[in-house]
């Protein structure tokens, strides 16, 4: 029935201009809503649709409170924000306020439950467990608690969220799942120490006189190995500028302003209560990497003697981890502990600590995950692009991720599996932007997450041959699947590499200093990759043809990596590890390569004054353990192949001589007498059968001799299994030590 009156017309002004009694276009939405930033809620109503209790026409208020349910809740937001006021002026404790700025991310929806928020209780267990609660929820923030006995905030309804079972649980486990990290105060708070969930519940706990004993002389060791301020900033300042292109752990102006705030704040003293000893070990790992990178004339430009160095780098390391453990990280989790870990790896390897490495980035994983590093997604197009320190605080989280997983897939070899999973994660590659605006630049623009970026899609193939490898039963399907991971590799370090990291392109004045060094970093990583996709294949090429490309590919590519770390003349070129690493694995390739050839070839030849040069070249790093332990490895490996050289032209020299004798028709002279050989004696034998049983024609010496050779050299308890002593070094070849190798 119609129920308008007769003779009506119906309105075709929107809701918002009829009521406002302003002009309207009558498009919907109109171009007056537009304009106001009103188009989501711009409707039109059809009169005759509409009727009010009494049954006669509709008034304009009925209209809008029948048709616009946003403003009804708005109105009971309205008041719950009244009754939070009334709330925090009779217990004003705890209390802090929030942004009402528009969540464009959400719309109105987000805008209106932003003002219902009012405010959050902050330091309260209870508010952190409302903020688990809320957290899991994908369009709410925290909600403030009216009763400090609520477990749960006002209105929210368990059984809304299909995850309020895992989510309930979690609360009572002190674990909160799925969370931001960006909306917990704790990541984002810098030197200043927030309390966490688990510190505010144990706040109340026995105070133990013992435990507080014990912490007093490690405070005492904090305080006395932190060097003066000038040193500080000089060295987080080399950090930033000749270190961070080549991990991306952390920014640099929030790092910086951070260290601002410590001594301003709290003038360096590790011994204040609020001092965040996770941050505190965060900028340890910066020292320590700085001190381990530099050259020894930038260490003598920043105040230290060179006999510091060594001794200064391991125990800034030592300080990293003590006040990782001082701040209960493995169970009080932030940002900052994730970021420490993982700045620590361009020193660790070098200082000799790679087993201690490999399971703090372990822990590290674990804690990223606790704190939602994976779940960051990709950049939403509808955020303030004007909010830029919440950009930033969320790029951090994006580069740590991605440096974690670069990491965790680069040990692969390590132990032939990986912890992070990538269809387990939808956060995005950082952003290719400047840390000053957060605006997303093109890839052709060089910034500081280029190289990261770029490692990444390396190692991302790596992963993935991983689990092609482990699909496949026989070595013919696995070998299709190193081919087309060589390929894919190939592919991405020609066509896909941008112009500015490509070392056939000329190095601009506008792009940063450490282009080149990176173009560099990228020469020998990608030759790296190469040898490690094909590392199972490598021991059997020397035997079996099927498998030569392996053989050829992996030569090569040592070879170019013992080509890139020699040819240099900058001065200014930070020490990475990785040089001195694969400078080893190189050498490694090339002797094996050697003594599966004969002494006459010319490749014979070449890989051995090859070998000789790369154990000169890593004599100059005498403070890396990774060049310490390579140069043992190589010399004895490199006696091995001048030994099989001897031998063999010993043998040719006796073989030549007998043949000259028996066509003169001379005698031949009796054998020598056989003297008892002492065991591990190179003595070479005399008569002629023994010499043709003990050398065969080809020359070629059995992969068991040589690595039982090894074995001798090597101390008792050293054993062949998941660690080893050299395993930095082998890393790339998997070769299984055992004497059945040269059989499979």
């Amino acid at each position: 029935m119609d129920t308008a009156p007769r003779g009506q017309r119906a309105r075709r002004t929107c809701v918002e201009c009829h009521r406002r009694k302003i002009k309207c276009d009558k498009n919907i939405p109109c171009s007056t809503c537009i304009k106001r930033g009103l188009a989501d809620s711009c409707i039109r109503v059809e009169q005759k649709s509409i009727t009010n209790r009494h049954g006669t026409a509709p008034t304009a208020s009925d209209i809008e409170v029948q048709t616009n349910p946003a403003l009804i809740q708005g109105l009971l937001n309205r008041v719950a924000q009244l009754e939070a006021i009334i709330e925090a002026d009779n217990n004003p404790s705890g209390l802090n306020h929030v942004d009402y700025t528009r969540d464009r991310r959400f719309g109105a929806e987000a805008d209106s439950t932003r003002i219902r928020q009012g405010f959050r209780l902050g330091s309260t267990p209870e508010a952190t467990l409302e903020s688990n609660w809320t957290a899991s929820m994908p369009t709410t923030s925290a909600v403030a608690m009216t009763s400090p006995d609520s477990m749960l905030p006002p209105n929210a309804d368990p059984s809304s969220n299909p995850d309020a079972a895992q989510v309930l649980e979690f609360l009572a486990w002190g674990r909160r799942k799925d969370q931001n990290f960006n909306d917990y105060p704790e990541n984002h708070s810098g030197p200043r120490r927030h309390p966490t969930m688990q510190e505010q519940e144990q706040i109340q706990s026995t105070h133990f006189t013992l435990l507080e004993a014990i912490r007093t002389p490690q405070l005492d060791f904090l305080e006395i190995i932190l060097p003066e301020k000038s040193k500080v900033e000089k060295m987080v300042d080399f950090h930033t500028q000749y270190l961070l292109w080549c991990h991306g752990s952390f920014i640099a102006l929030t790092f910086d302003s951070e260290v601002k705030d410590f001594y301003s704040t709290y003038n360096a003293n590790v011994r204040d209560s609020q001092v965040n000893l996770q941050w505190l070990a965060l900028l340890f790992s910066v020292l320590c990497g700085s001190m381990t990178c530099a050259s020894s004339q930038t260490v003598e430009s920043w105040g230290f003697e060179i006999s510091e160095r060594p001794i200064l780098s391991k125990q800034w390391y030592d300080a990293t981890t003590l006040c990782l453990n001082l701040s209960n990280y493995l169970q009080s989790h932030t940002i900052y502990s994730v970021q420490a870990i993982s700045s620590l790896t361009i020193a660790a390897h070098s200082l000799g600590f790679s087993n201690s490495q490999s399971v703090l980035l372990a822990a590290a994983i674990k804690i990223a995950q606790s704190l939602g590093l994976h779940r960051l997604g990709a950049e939403d197009e509808d955020m303030d692009m004007h909010d830029v320190r919440n950009r930033r605080n969320r790029e951090a989280g994006r580069r740590l991720w991605c440096q974690l997983c670069t990491q965790d897939w680069f040990s692969i070899p390590f132990s032939e599996c990986y912890s992070l999973n990538p269809i387990f994660s939808n956060t995005s590659k950082p952003l290719n932007c400047l840390d000053t605006d957060m605006l997303p630049l093109y890839q052709t623009s060089p910034t500081i997450v280029t190289y990261c970026n770029y490692l990444y899609d390396m190692a991302l193939l790596i992963s993935r041959l991983q689990d092609a490898m482990s699909k496949t039963s026989t070595l013919f399907t696995k070998y299709e699947q190193v081919l087309a991971t060589d390929d894919q590799m190939r592919k991405l370090t020609t066509s896909y590499m941008p112009t500015f990291l490509s070392s056939n392109q000329p190095v601009t004045e506008k792009w940063p200093e450490y282009i080149p060094w990176a173009r560099r970093s990228l020469s020998i990583c990608g030759a790296h990759k190469i040898i490690m996709i094909h590392r199972k294949f490598l021991g059997l090429s020397f035997n079996n043809s099927a498998f030569s490309h392996s053989r050829r590919t992996c030569v090569t590519a040592a070879k170019t990596i013992l080509k890139e770390v020699q040819d240099t003349s900058d001065e200014n070129i930070p020490l990475l590890w990785i040089e001195q690493a694969f400078t080893v694995a190189a050498a490694i390739t090339l002797c094996l390569d050697a003594m599966h050839r004969k002494p006459d070839e010319l490749e014979f030849e070449e890989e051995r004054v090859l070998v000789e040069t790369s154990i000169n070249y890593l004599k100059d790093f005498p403070l890396s353990m990774i060049a310490t332990r390579g140069i043992k490895l190589l010399t004895f490996l490199q006696q091995q192949i001048n030994a099989k050289s001897q031998v063999v032209r010993c043998y040719e020299s006796s073989s030549t001589m007998m043949t000259d004798t028996n066509q003169a028709g001379q005698m031949l002279p009796p054998p020598l007498p056989r003297k008892k050989r002492r065991q591990g004696s190179t003595q070479i034998p005399t008569t002629e059968s023994h010499q043709m049983n003990q050398y065969p024609t080809n020359f070629n010496i059995s992969d068991s001799e040589i690595w039982n050779m090894l074995a001798e050299m090597l101390p008792p308890q050293t054993g062949f299994g998941d660690q080893h002593v050299f395993d930095e070094f082998f890393s790339d070849f998997n070769f299984d030590f055992s004497p059945s190798t040269s059989s499979a």
